[in-house]
């Protein structure tokens, strides 16, 4: 990962009006050079985090589980076998 620290008025050009939305960085062109998430201590005062941050403890708890799980095509299999049509049987949901 590379750091760059920028100064003040660029901080308020890049978020003042971004209301957390994805910021894109351009060149003259119109060519699209990244994209920057704001963290969420940049959103607009009032807003909050949908799901609430991790612990480190809870971190290790997930990694260190070792409870039943399923592989990817364990679970499209299951997703599969409920019928019903949709992406997972591969029905787009658009007439034949």
């Amino acid at each position: 990962m590379v750091r760059i620290t920028i100064d003040e008025a660029t901080r308020k050009k890049l978020f003042s009006s971004a209301n957390g939305d994805v910021i894109e960085l351009l060149d003259e062109s119109g060519k699209l050079l990244g994209r920057i998430v704001p963290q969420a201590d940049n959103f607009p005062e009032g807003w909050e985090p949908l799901t609430p941050e991790l612990t480190e403890e809870e971190l290790q708890r997930r990694a260190e589980y070792e409870g039943p799980g399923i592989t990817t095509d364990e679970l499209l299999a299951r997703l599969r076998n409920r019928g019903g049509g949709g992406a997972a049987n591969g029905n787009s949901g658009a007439e034949p």
